[in-house]
């Protein structure tokens, strides 16, 4: 949160010099960030080599014979890595994640508390402790108020820091408010009324409340009203403490909303610079992704998972998305198999049943909502429950009709054919696929441009939702693309030139 709040916190012209770093930023380097030295080109084919010339180790001078085989030895002499490389590297990947995850996720907002059930108890742990000590001193006899002084400073420190992220977006007019809060808050003026006990607490404690209601969002206007309420010093302190970190966590993401189209022009620019700069502190990093694309170019058609990977670098840079993708995937397999069922459920049920208003609809949306966390692990164990589903509400629809029997054997066939979807290559699910999979890459294919797509037969009745997951998939794919796609297109011509 901290590395947010710097970002959106800066003033029109920082964020311009910000940009303009970006755009100039390694400006000298080749953008693909490979070194254009001819035996880089070798590095992959070369590193066996450079193992069998490798010395032999000792292991000690009274078996100087013994010696490590040259492939556990590896290449000589060791590299060593310093601590501010490291450093560097763990920031450059932070703010490359930071910066990906606001232009990626439109959704993207700072939490008001950690989702680190640790940390919050730490957090939680800290201030009572601070709270208390604060108590136990104010209750000495004379009192002794420096803690509660200095929490007196920080709050004016907060407030004039709120009050500046306001004034970016305010007319000069209100300038002197901030004149206001430093006479009222002087801290001359308060330290020379503490040091002679004359020191009006409820009226400055009623001041400062009335100060953050005119600051906060109206949204907090509880949280004030609470605040009015409390009598106690330490109460009042802390929770003046507590509704500041609240607007500070408000302000930050308002300006990440009005930042985010500047975010989302520069974000790719950004990332594949940070990108760079960890490459270029070790290009050895680089390896295991020629060796991944080298297989994949030598044969196309044989399948590799991104998990033979063994970067550190890039399985991290993996990782950023890695939850988007198998939220993706889940989503995906929920459109295959919902669309599917349908379909076989339309086919048992006959041109009756069909017919009746809202009936496929209806049912698309019970299947959804019974097959939300569906997996590969336990598909089985859904389509169970979407046949029992079914079978009821088909059951239930021939009881009101007269004219139709749902029979025993009906039953039975519509359990056999919605049970066969488990398997990838059932002809009604390989279809639906298909279908759903050649619309998500035609709109890959056509993004950016205003060309529509139409709708394969078929899968209308989850257009919703697959118009939600397609637009999800084509915004994170395209903006990777437009990150990396350089840098992987370079890599693959030298691959297949060499």
């Amino acid at each position: 949160m901290d590395k947010v709040l710097r970002f959106v916190m800066k003033s029109d012209d920082d964020k311009e010099k910000v940009v303009e770093n970006v755009e100039n930023e390694d400006d000298n380097e080749p953008l693909s960030g490979i070194s254009n030295d001819s035996n880089s080109l070798r590095g992959v084919s070369s590193l066996k080599r450079r193992r069998e010339e490798s010395e032999p180790i000792p292991l000690s001078k009274n078996e100087e014979q013994e010696t490590l085989p040259r492939w556990v030895a590896g290449a000589s002499p060791a590299k060593f890595v310093t601590l501010d490389e490291l450093m560097d590297m763990s920031s450059a990947m932070e703010n490359m994640a930071l910066v990906h995850e606001i232009a990626v996720n439109p959704d993207f907002a700072i939490p008001e508390t950690s989702n680190n059930p640790l940390e919050r108890a730490v957090k939680d742990c800290v201030h009572k402790i601070y709270w208390e000590k604060m108590a136990e001193d104010l209750a000495k006899d004379p009192p002794d108020y420096s803690k509660a002084f200095s929490t007196l400073l920080d709050v004016k420190q907060l407030s004039v820091f709120e009050f500046q992220m306001i004034m970016d977006l305010l007319t000069p007019q209100h300038v002197r408010l901030k004149m206001e809060i430093d006479s009222r808050l002087d801290e001359q003026i308060l330290r020379q009324q503490v040091d002679k006990d004359c020191l009006d607490w409820p009226r400055l404690s009623e001041y400062i409340i009335d100060l953050l209601a005119r600051l906060c969002a109206p949204v907090r206007d509880e949280m004030v009203s609470k605040l009015r309420e409390k009598t106690d010093i330490v109460d009042i302190l802390r929770g003046v403490c507590e509704l500041l970190e609240v607007m500070k966590v408000d302000m930050a993401n308002f300006e990440v909303r009005q930042s985010r189209p500047i975010i989302e022009e520069h974000s790719a620019v950004y990332e594949r610079n940070q990108f760079f700069k960890i490459l270029k502190s070790d290009p050895d990093l680089e390896l295991p992704v020629l060796n991944w694309l080298k297989r994949h170019v030598s044969d196309i058609a044989k399948s590799t998972s991104a998990a033979d990977l063994s970067g550190p670098v890039i399985k991290r840079r993996f990782e950023i998305d890695r939850a988007r993708f198998e939220q993706l995937g889940a989503k995906y397999l929920q459109l295959i198999v919902c669309t599917a069922c349908v379909l076989v459920t339309c086919i048992s049920a006959g041109q009756d049943v069909i017919d009746i208003p809202q009936f496929k609809q209806d049912l698309k949306d019970e299947l959804i909502a019974i097959t939300e966390d569906i997996s590969v692990k336990n598909l089985k164990d859904r389509l169970e429950a979407m046949y029992v589903h079914c079978n009821a509400k088909l059951k239930k629809i021939y009881e009101a009709k007269e004219s139709l029997v749902w029979t025993a054997g009906s039953s039975d066939g519509l359990r056999l054919q919605i049970m066969s979807l488990e398997d990838e290559k059932q002809p009604v699910r390989s279809l639906m696929r298909e279908r759903i999979r050649g619309f998500m890459l035609s709109m890959l294919k056509c993004s950016g441009q205003s060309s529509k797509q139409k709708l394969p037969a078929g899968v209308s009745v989850v257009k919703t939702e697959l118009n939600m997951i397609t637009a999800a998939f084509v915004r994170l794919a395209s903006h990777n693309r437009k990150t990396f796609g350089v840098y992987y297109g370079d890599l693959i011509k030298k691959l297949m030139s060499v």
